[in-house]
């Protein structure tokens, strides 16, 4: 069983947007603890404001790099959950997006 420390590393709590804008978010998981691992069936739900799904799938997964291409359709206060196993682990983050 792997019982690594884990961390989402996006370099900043929340993502700042402007309506209208298509981007790739990146964001690099990383281990307290310097043991090799491999991150396996990353998927994300991005939520919009309402609380609704605006878009979800498959994370490219490049090493320990998770890709998601977003394109907000409203201003407000956005999630962006990212879920993915490492391991025998099921690891779930959340990224704050604020789009202006």
């Amino acid at each position: 069983m792997y019982r690594g420390v884990r961390k989402l590393n996006i370099r900043a709590e929340s993502i700042w947007l402007d309506l209208g804008e298509e981007v790739h978010v990146y964001a690099e998981v990383t281990c307290g603890e310097k043991v090799p691992f491999v991150v396996r069936d990353a998927k994300y739900v991005f939520i919009d404001p309402e609380g609704n799904i605006e878009a979800q799938g498959m994370c490219e997964v490049d090493g320990h790099r998770l890709d998601v291409f977003l394109m907000p359709q409203m201003a407000g206060d956005y999630k962006l959950k990212y879920t993915y196993k490492v391991a025998d682990e099921t690891w779930v983050d959340v990224v704050k997006v604020k789009v202006r």
